[in-house]
């Protein structure tokens, strides 16, 4: 998970028209799971291609920092405020290469960064492609099959492709959806492709807290290992989300502060639960479809992963007392 924070000034502005569409990609058996991240192969100008990570999450595009040589003259440092993330400190800004998805060059954001992408999180990637280039298209992801779709927004079947949710591109927030979570009407979540494993949601605290009350959760002695910290999880058989009931259903906490926090966000909706749906994002339009699929999520609790996701989130549970039951 990225979240990563940028002017608006660095993007282009959206709805520009987008005349040839990247062709589909296939998701790995992963992916398709929703316990790794999606990785697509783009090239950098007449480079070979290189795994990026496709994330929601994160507010602009990232280049692992050993890509800097083809980036020409840096322009500038800065020094973001960042959440969730263990990509932190400084990046370096550059203006924006051209971008490839098989042989289609993608619409792009004026300037790109550089960060030291290091660590199990980022082993296999040497980019996150965020939404100052995803603004500009449609994408439909679809679990069931396998498959990554650029589509046509003026041609969609909107009535075919599920409950239609708001979604909100501000600024230096990331991709923020508003639904309604466990009944307590809509509110404003963000929507994180690149946050997978074994979990689906995570909270912030006050959030957290209610659902340990009101829902009795199972396996309330647990955590969730995120690389950069710890923080408390539980394990849910059954939870209304968006008015439908969703079985098996895995809750981390974390804290919101900041930008965030100003805007009202009240957690992290992840790969792992859009992984139950077709997902279509209709980001010129700022809309996203959720389908509701036969899946390929197994309900079933949580297991153990042995290696960190994209983000440092695993979803890696440990037994052990919850910090919070200290409370009730």
């Amino acid at each position: 998970m990225a979240l990563l924070y940028v002017n608006a000034g660095d993007q282009l502005p959206p709805g520009l028209p987008v005349k040839d569409l990247p062709p589909e990609i296939r998701l790995s058996e992963n992916a398709r799971l929703g316990v790794k991240p999606i990785c697509i192969p783009l090239q950098i100008g007449d480079g070979g291609e290189l795994p990026f990570i496709l994330d929601t999450g994160a507010a602009f595009t990232v280049l692992d920092d050993s890509l800097a040589p083809r980036l020409g003259r840096r322009l500038r440092t800065r020094r973001n405020p960042m959440a969730f993330d263990p990509v932190a400190g400084r990046r370096s800004i550059y203006a924006a290469p051209e971008l490839y998805l098989g042989g289609t060059r993608l619409l792009t954001g004026r300037e790109i960064s550089t960060v030291a992408m290091r660590g199990a999180a980022y082993s296999q990637a040497k980019g996150i492609l965020g939404w100052d280039c995803l603004q500009h298209y449609c994408i439909q992801l679809d679990f069931e099959v396998g498959k990554l779709r650029f589509l046509d927004p003026e041609t969609l079947q909107e009535e075919r492709l599920g409950k239609p949710i708001p979604l909100t591109l501000k600024g230096e927030l990331p991709t923020i959806a508003e639904i309604d979570l466990f009944g307590e009407g809509r509110q404003r979540f963000v929507l994180d492709t690149g946050f997978s494993g074994q979990f689906d949601i995570m909270l912030a605290s006050n959030f957290f807290e209610r659902v340990m009350w009101r829902r009795k959760p199972d396996w309330t002695n647990a955590v969730m290992n995120l690389g950069f910290a710890v923080c408390p999880a539980v394990y849910c058989p059954e939870l209304p989300v968006g008015g439908e009931s969703y079985s098996a259903i895995g809750l981390g906490e974390i804290g919101v502060a900041g930008p965030m926090h100003r805007a009202g966000v009240k957690g992290v909706i992840g790969l792992h639960f859009l992984a139950r749906h077709l997902v279509t994002l209709d980001f010129p339009k700022r809309t996203l479809y959720l389908k509701r699929t036969t899946g390929v999520i197994p309900a079933s609790r949580p297991i153990k992963s042995e290696a960190p996701d994209h983000g440092g989130v695993n979803g890696e549970t440990v037994r052990k007392q919850h910090p919070r039951q200290k409370r009730y």
